[in-house]
C-alpha cells in the first residue's frame, strides 16, 4: 500500500520556513546595523565627498561579481520613514553612500552614511506628511 502525505503538512512547513527566515533576516540587520540616523528634506548641503556618487550605468546586466547590494521598497508613504538597506562587497575602505527621494524632480529627502566593507548598513529618511513641502 503506497504512503500517503498530508497535503497540508508541506505548506504548512514551507510557512513556518519562511516565517523563521524573515525573523532570522530582521535578528540580523538589527543587530549588524551599526548606528543609524534619520535625515529630514534638507540637511544634506551637496558638497564635499557626498556629492561623489556611483550609479548603474546599464540596468538590463546582471554582473558576475556584485560590487554592492542596494535593497529598498518601491512604495514610499507620506509621513512614514523609507528605509534603504546597503552593503558594499568587494572594496577595502569605507565608502560614502548617498541615498535620495524626488518627486516631480525635486529632492525630497536624503541620506548619507559611511559604509564599511561587508557589513549591512541601513539609511533611514523621513518622509514628510506634506508632499509639497
Amino acid at each position: 500500500m503506497p504512503l500517503q502525505m498530508d497535503t497540508l503538512a508541506l505548506p504548512r512547513w514551507c510557512n513556518s520556513c519562511v516565517v523563521f527566515c524573515v525573523i532570522i533576516l530582521c535578528v540580523w540587520l538589527q543587530i549588524s546595523a551599526s548606528e543609524t540616523r534619520i535625515f529630514t528634506a534638507g540637511q544634506w548641503d551637496g558638497t564635499g565627498e557626498e556629492n561623489e556618487y556611483y550609479y548603474a550605468s546599464n540596468r538590463n546586466i546582471i554582473h558576475d561579481n556584485p560590487k554592492y547590494l542596494v535593497l529598498a521598497s518601491n512604495i514610499v508613504r507620506p509621513g512614514q520613514v523609507y528605509r534603504v538597506c546597503v552593503s558594499i562587497l568587494e572594496t577595502g575602505s569605507p565608502v560614502v553612500v548617498r541615498a535620495s527621494l524626488h518627486r516631480d524632480g525635486e529632492q525630497v529627502v536624503s541620506a548619507t552614511e559611511i559604509v564599511d566593507p561587508h557589513q549591512v548598513t541601513t539609511l533611514l529618511m523621513q518622509v514628510s506628511n506634506n508632499p509639497y513641502s
